[in-house]
């Protein structure tokens, strides 16, 4: 149980993977039709560790194509190391969280359970 504790909190630790699970959720309230037009070119930007101000999903819409793409070359040099950066077009904001799903299901119930055995094996291992 401790080789598992010890093992789990080294990749947690390099990886934040809790904390950008518990932030998954976050991104679907972000994102609604009405901020979304249709058949638009949209960046999405998801940051590799939170701060007071990139906590969640920035999700950009753009209408033009070539400024879009100005706009994500800008990000990926300025965020190579700090975010996850993609530019896709899409429909509708239904068809964006479909096909993009990891960056915005909620992950709530998951992170709780992951705690959850923590703890346990915390407790089992003393």
């Amino acid at each position: 149980d401790e080789d598992l504790l010890q093992f789990f909190d080294e990749k947690n630790q390099a990886t934040n993977l809790l904390e950008i699970l518990a932030r998954t959720n976050t991104a679907s309230s972000t994102m609604t039709e009405g901020l979304f037009k249709k058949r638009l070119n949209v960046i999405l930007e998801y940051p590799f560790e939170s701060d007071e101000k990139n906590t969640y999903l920035r999700v950009r819409s753009i209408k033009d194509t070539r400024r879009a793409i100005e706009e994500y070359e800008k990000l990926e040099t300025e965020m190579a190391d700090k975010a996850d950066i993609v530019l896709v077009r899409a429909e509708d904001a239904a068809t964006l969280m479909k096909v993009f799903q990891n960056y915005f299901t909620d992950s709530r119930d998951f992170v709780k359970y992951v705690k959850r055995g923590i703890k346990k094996l915390q407790k089992a291992s003393g």
